[in-house]
């Protein structure tokens, strides 16, 4: 008596595989995008917010699209913008307004904007 394994088999296996080996590697790839959002924000909180937008801005471009985590990256990349006076922040407050218009970090954001855009036209008059 032969044992025949039929092709429809195999290659039912086969896909079994391949799907479960794509969602291992998203998974990790997942855990390294969630890590890395962590380290972000340890450094935001330590008040370096150089080192802190840089990854923020790696986490939001490899995280999953319209998740909660990119959301989060792009929430704190404006943020460090706004802190750091730079030039674009007030792009990146819009852009995350305009992509997370139901966010309840918005009014924080903008209020954040308009503290620094007053502060520094009062520095100017002086």
């Amino acid at each position: 008596m032969k044992f025949r394994f039929p092709l429809k088999h195999f290659l039912s296996i086969l896909f079994l595989l391949i799907t479960f080996s794509i969602n291992s590697q998203q998974s990790i790839l997942d855990a390294s995008v969630i890590t890395d959002f962590n380290n972000a924000l340890k450094l935001y909180n330590n008040k370096a917010y150089a080192a802190a937008q840089k990854t923020f801005e790696k986490v939001h471009k490899n995280a999953l699209k319209n998740s909660s985590l990119k959301a989060d990256a792009s929430y704190y990349d404006a943020m460090c913008s706004v802190k750091l006076n730079q030039t674009n922040a007030d792009k990146k407050v819009l852009t995350f307004v305009e992509e997370n218009p139901t966010s309840g970090k918005k009014i924080k954001l903008i209020l954040m904007l308009e503290t620094i855009t007053l502060q520094t036209k009062k520095l100017l008059m002086l």
